[in-house]
């Protein structure tokens, strides 16, 4: 061996680097103090930031290779006294995607306990060990100082501290093995992880963080170290860290203490699975908590329970990013439901999948009275039960939701935006032929660029009652009937399955309505029209559109239509028919277009004595197949007309007796 450079670092002198003179040629010794400092550097502040141990499943023993005193070695990094490790390296290769671990021991003759550890130490490699570090022409000039490390066996050995080794050697234990007379073979039941798992020193860990890891850690699951908890606070708060693993709990974890946040990694790798029925996998007793990243579920076949999160009152939670009931969603029948909270409390719901099956009127998601509750960027999936139940204040935003019984029913103040329902089949459960896609009652409702694709014609109708809604850019598949108190605005809404309005006050401006499901509450002499009206209102709809044909029925109110056009496609259909007998129906600046060979009377019905129908500055397109006689017809009714213009025939027919201005017309 060549002579070597002289080793000049001390620690103590604390020199914080070698600084060149120019013009000279540094010295070797130099040279080599450099790369002492900077690696004493290094390796002191990884000493003191992470302790001794492996990360994740490196270095994890474990049975059932097959072969006789042998193990496998998972891969990955570890760190001990500052240096890294990794499986595999040079000297550990990978045999098909995985290390076994060949003890050099013979097949005990009694039953014993063995010790697997780590041996670590810096060896020094010359280029008769690696040739790649020698210069051809030079020879040899330098050698190198690499961390390595052995896999060692203690026999016999009653716990898992390694045996003491040489100076400048460092140890972490690996794994207890129970052994067996004349066994070879090593199962996998026969191995005990013993590893220390890496983790940040005390000094570098944040306040009161508590890790839950199946590998170590300071607790093995999360129930564990939720109980551990007895005086957090606002100015005392606790993090529970949850590392990737299943962990299946027997009772539900209960948040009694404030301020405490339970955290995972990562929610499509940390599970938490409730083995019992009739209770929550997370119950929320106390203010201030937090569930982010995790995975919530129950066992399949452990019976019906109630949901994955349970808010108990007035409490602030904020729940992100969670995965709850997917596995007992796909797995069985077991019923459950999401998210349900009591009356009072603000919860915040974000990123986060929901399952729900088989709970019948309760929801995915439930806000109770006096309950706020916001929803963003949320996918619900609802089987045999409804989407949303609202009874307090609920905003939406960016979600979908899809189910087979009701979409929403709400109580309170509901307001969304960016969201989708659906009414669909899932798994084995068909969609409900009773309920409802949607019922809002009282209060607010306001929506904004939001789909329902609803129950058409198997469900009831959907419902507005005494409800103020503000509905902007909305696309309503589904048979929608509204009734009672409050004021709405509708602006560029489609009713895409027939339209009630049943004597509430109400608004339209670039509306359009599709043709009715069925004739479920409908005034009588209804005929699946697509816009019903009745009772004691006066809307004004304003650049609305309707092609279904039968297009608009007057039971009652006095509705005013402007720049409004309705089209029929279809023969003999009575476009618009106004069988009120006290209505004051006016039609101004609107269109009606005949598509088909009309074989009907007229395009506009209006009959019943004392009704008042005005028509002015309107235009009939007729069709060239055919066209009705007259446009108006019926009897009883008042009518003052000016400024048409028609080319499907006389404005009236003989039976309208009253009227006035009717010369101005063709």
């Amino acid at each position: 061996m060549p002579q070597l450079s002289r080793r000049t670092f001390n620690d103590q002198n604390r020199y914080e680097t070698v600084v060149f003179q120019e013009g000279t040629h540094p010295a070797d010794f130099e040279m080599v103090e450099l790369q002492d400092i900077q690696n004493a550097e290094r390796e002191a502040f990884i000493k003191a930031l992470l302790t001794d141990g492996a990360i994740g499943s490196a270095f994890q023993v474990s049975g059932g290779t097959g072969a006789g005193n042998s193990v496998f070695i998972g891969v990955g990094p570890a760190y001990v006294n500052g240096l890294r490790l990794i499986m595999p390296d040079s000297l550990h290769q990978l045999v098909a995607g995985q290390y076994i671990y060949n003890m050099q021991i013979a097949t005990p003759a009694v039953n014993r306990t063995d010790l697997v550890y780590l041996d670590v130490y810096v060896d020094n490699v010359t280029a008769t060990t690696d040739p790649n570090i020698e210069d051809v022409t030079l020879g040899p000039s330098a050698y190198r100082e690499r961390v390595r490390y052995t896999l060692s066996v203690a026999e016999n050995v009653t716990s898992s501290t390694p045996p003491i080794l040489p100076a400048g050697h460092y140890s972490i234990p690996l794994a207890m093995i129970a052994r067996y007379a004349s066994t070879p073979l090593i199962a996998v039941a026969d191995v005990t992880d013993a590893r220390p798992i890496a983790s940040f020193t005390s000094q570098f860990r944040p306040q009161n963080v508590l890790v839950v890891s199946p590998d170590g850690g300071d607790f093995v699951n999360p129930l564990l170290a939720l109980n551990s908890i007895t005086a957090s606070s606002a100015t005392n708060p606790y993090t529970i860290l949850v590392m990737p693993g299943v962990y299946t709990i027997a009772s539900p974890m209960v948040f009694t203490q404030p301020y405490v946040s339970m955290i995972g990694v990562d929610a499509s790798s940390c599970h938490i699975i409730g083995n019992f029925n009739g209770l929550s996998v997370a119950n929320i007793s106390a203010d201030q908590i937090a569930i982010k990243n995790l995975h919530l579920d129950f066992l399949t076949g452990a019976g019906s329970h109630s949901s994955c999160v349970y808010s108990s009152g007035s409490y602030n939670v904020a729940l992100e990013n969670l995965i709850l009931g997917q596995g007992a969603y796909n797995a069985g029948t077991d019923a459950f439901h999401g998210i349900d909270t009591v009356a009072g409390g603000t919860l915040s719901v974000d990123e986060c999948q929901v399952y729900c099956q088989g709970t019948g009127t309760a929801a995915a998601i439930v806000t109770g009275a006096s309950s706020t509750m916001v929803i963003r960027n949320v996918n619900v999936f609802a089987a045999g039960a409804n989407a949303l139940t609202n009874n307090g204040t609920m905003t939406v935003y960016q979600s979908n939701f899809t189910g087979t019984d009701g979409l929403l029913v709400s109580t309170g103040t509901f307001l969304a935006a960016d969201c989708s329902w659906t009414n669909s089949a899932l798994k084995a459960v068909s969609l409900s032929g009773s309920v409802a896609s949607i019922v809002i009652s009282g209060s607010t409702s306001t929506m904004s660029n939001c789909t329902f694709n609803g129950q058409s014609l198997l469900g009831n109708p959907s419902s507005l009652t005494g409800v103020s809604a503000l509905w902007t850019d909305v696309v309503f598949n589904a048979q929608l009937q509204q009734s009672g108190g409050g004021t709405s605005i509708y602006r560029n809404v489609t009713f895409g399955a027939g339209y009630y309005l049943n004597g509430a006050a109400a608004s339209f401006r670039g509306c359009t309505f599709g043709g009715a499901g069925n004739t479920w509450g409908l005034p009588a002499g209804s005929s699946n029209e697509a816009l019903v009206i009745n009772g004691s209102t006066s809307p004004v709809f304003m650049d609305c559109l309707s092609d279904w044909g039968k297009c608009v029925f007057i039971a009652g109110g006095n509705p005013t239509f402007k720049g409004c056009r309705f089209t029929s496609p279809s023969a003999g259909a009575i476009v618009v028919n106004a069988l009120s007998s006290s209505s004051n129906v006016v039609m101004a600046n609107c269109t009606i277009q005949l598509f088909a060979s009309y074989s009907g009377d007229s395009v506009i019905y209006i009959g019943g004595a004392g009704a008042t129908f005005t028509f002015v500055q309107s235009h009939v397109q007729g069709s060239s197949l055919g066209q009705p006689s007259t446009v108006l017809s019926g009897g009883g009714a008042s009518l003052a007309a000016g400024s048409n213009s028609s080319t499907a025939g006389a404005l009236r027919d003989a039976s309208i007796t009253s009227y006035s201005n009717i010369a101005q017309n063709p």
